[in-house]
């Protein structure tokens, strides 16, 4: 589960351009063919996949529910964002979209994932009923390194925050609200 972000136009003019749905109905044809060979439907497959990954470049954002949030890590909320969105087109409002751009922007990201990791190490609190104690839990970003590096981590959540500036300010210069599916 997680947030997926969508500059449509762009979108859809790059998964055009790049077939992806022709790629796809090749795909599909081929898993229903029982003459099809494994390795004629892992290169219809492969070819699907890197067409849509170039569709998304520059018009796709997605950002999991999990510890690899970045708005969890931020302080931003993706379902707080989807109140300014429009209620017929489903549309974030470009002064909403200038805002999470700013906000991102001046977001200090090894700081912020050094306090993540450093409040993943203390135990949890005993919450019992009191809804402000579990409301201050979940909402305190906490990381737990596995087999990778704080500094691992930090270039991680530094280029997708790159990315997803450059899909916010593609969003601002088109001067087209983003696709907000939460």
């Amino acid at each position: 589960m997680g947030a997926d972000i969508y500059l449509n136009s762009v979108y859809e003019k790059q998964r055009k351009a790049l077939q992806v749905d022709h790629l796809e109905n090749v795909y599909e044809g081929l898993n229903r063919d029982p003459k099809a060979t494994e390795d004629q439907k892992e290169e219809a497959r492969k070819a699907w996949l890197e067409a849509m990954g170039k569709a998304e470049d520059g018009a796709y954002f997605r950002d999991s529910y999990n510890e690899s949030s970045l708005a969890w890590l931020t302080g931003l909320s993706y379902w707080q964002a989807a109140e300014h969105c429009d209620s017929e087109t489903g549309l974030l409002h470009l002064n909403e979209v200038k805002r999470w751009r700013d906000h991102l922007a001046g977001c200090d990201i090894p700081a912020l994932t050094r306090q993540a990791i450093e409040n993943g190490k203390q135990p949890m609190e005993p919450i019992g009923d009191d809804p402000k104690k579990l409301l201050a839990h979940v909402s305190r970003a906490k990381l737990h390194l596995h087999d990778e590096t704080e500094e691992d981590v930090i270039k991680y959540f530094t280029k997708k925050k790159d990315r997803f500036i450059k899909l916010l300010d593609r969003s601002l210069e088109l001067g087209e609200g983003l696709y907000w599916s939460v």
